[in-house]
């Protein structure tokens, strides 16, 4: 078999399991009321209307809407759509990190899905958050591939950036950021700006105009919208905040916490240099008590761990490896940075940062000259087993939420005001599982005329 046919075998593989998985999760949360919104987008310019009235009134995120409305009403669109979104995603993320043969594909797969379960449920089963957190981060990684490459394709950069810049607020900031940085860095190397990255950063101003030009922000500095800078203390909004960012990146994810020190000990290993390995070994050190836990200011020994990787890899690494690792771990700050001062924010909200860490491993790896049988063997065991696991997981969810669909529709053909249901197994692991929401999909002539109960 060629090696162009291996490769699109497991390509296949990979969707079919992306494909399994996302067809096991259930609607949960705004899924619901989603679902009964799908029962009026009756034409394409019914769902044009629909984005627009809300645009004009309290959800500006264009794209994400157009892409999670239609989920509701069509089953078959939200798992293909989905499990499409997911493969590309792990394919450009391969891409930009430069690990993309089959043994790079199958450790991203791993990654990506090796997050912390309260982020997990927030940004994969939840439709809702998936086409608004997701999507923005892939169009994001496409562009970067492109410049890696050193791509001239103006007009593909233009639109990657207009397009990126609907959907969620930071990752609108972060892309307008990494074009700065990106020019900047060029402006220092004293070599002349690709014109993809000017095209890029024209079409995410524009993007930016668009979306902040909605009513929905109106009252983001006065606590009058859906939005809140600051609250009522900046100063306990930004405590509460880095918590969740923490928790969503470094401290709630082992993989990333004890990963990158051990890379990139691995990777300096050779090296003579004391007071790198004095580094490396505190990062260590700090990555075991902030696993362990149980200790106060694990806040400040996550901020320190990360300084301590940015100090290692200025000094220790040379190139194209330490400029694509200090951009990786300036991005999942910058993609995090506007997060400390919002309300309110979720684990959801640091997908973004998450795939920036992972890359940031992947770039460290990619110079350890490991064997690629070995890499491919051992990525293939983990994906496997990370997608076994979710398996695990949600196929009880997916047959308990059958029986929960019969039930309401069987009391709905007996023309019953209210049905009883199961509450679904693994609740920890889904977004707003027993929502009420779920009465805007159930319903008679309006929403809430028939009651939906859960025990």
């Amino acid at each position: 078999m060629s090696k162009k046919a291996i490769r699109i075998s497991i390509y296949i593989v990979l969707f079919a399991l992306v494909f399994s998985l996302c067809a096991m999760f259930p609607n949960t949360g705004d899924d619901w009321f989603r679902m009964g919104l799908a029962k009026s987008l009756t034409s394409p310019l019914a769902l044009v209307r629909t984005v627009i009235d809300k645009w004009m009134t309290n959800n500006a995120r264009i794209l994400g809407n157009i892409l999670a409305y239609p989920a509701g009403g069509n089953i078959l669109y939200r798992d293909i759509s989905r499990s499409i979104i997911i493969f590309l995603l792990i394919v450009f993320t391969a891409k930009a990190s430069g690990i993309d043969g089959i043994g790079g594909l199958f450790a991203v797969s791993a990654l990506l899905f090796t997050i912390p379960r309260e982020l997990f449920r927030e940004v994969y089963p939840w439709a809702a958050g998936f086409y608004n957190y997701v999507p923005p981060v892939l169009l994001i990684l496409v562009y970067l591939h492109q410049v890696f490459k050193k791509g001239e394709n103006l007009i593909a950069a233009f639109f990657l950036g207009f397009a990126s810049q609907l959907f969620i607020e930071n990752a609108t900031l972060y892309s307008l950021a990494l074009d700065v940085i990106l020019i900047a860095y060029w402006l220092y190397k004293k070599t002349k700006p690709l014109k993809i990255v000017l095209y890029h950063l024209i079409g995410a101003i524009i993007g930016a105009v668009l979306l902040f030009a909605s009513p929905a922000y109106s009252g983001i500095f006065t606590s009058g919208g859906s939005y809140d800078v600051g609250g009522s203390s900046l100063l306990d909004t930004m405590d509460f905040n880095l918590t969740i960012i923490l928790n969503s990146t470094v401290l709630g994810c082992p993989v990333i916490l004890i990963g990158i020190p051990l890379l990139l000990i691995i990777r300096h290993l050779r090296s003579k240099n004391t007071a790198l390995y004095l580094l490396l070994f505190g990062a260590s050190i700090l990555s075991i008590v902030m696993l362990i836990g149980g200790i106060p200011y694990l806040r400040i020994f996550a901020i320190s761990w990360y300084l301590i990787i940015m100090s290692v890899t200025i000094c220790a690494s040379t190139g194209e490896e330490r400029t694509k690792q200090i951009l990786y771990m300036l991005s999942a700050a910058i993609f995090a940075g506007p997060l400390l001062i919002v309300n309110p924010i979720g684990p959801r909200c640091l997908f973004g940062s998450y795939v920036f860490l992972i890359l940031y491993m992947l770039e460290t790896a990619k110079h350890l000259e490991i064997d690629k049988r070995a890499l491919t063997a051992i990525s293939a065991i983990c994906a496997c087993a990370v997608f076994a696991y979710w398996m695990y997981r949600y196929v009880p969810v997916h047959n308990a939420d059958k029986e929960r669909i019969s039930a309401i529709e069987t009391a709905m053909s007996e023309h019953r005001s209210s049905v009883t249901v199961k509450r679904l197994p693994n609740g920890e692991y889904m977004w707003e599982p027993e929502s009420k929401k779920i009465e805007y999909a159930y319903f008679y002539n309006t929403p809430g005329d028939f009651t939906i109960n859960f025990e």
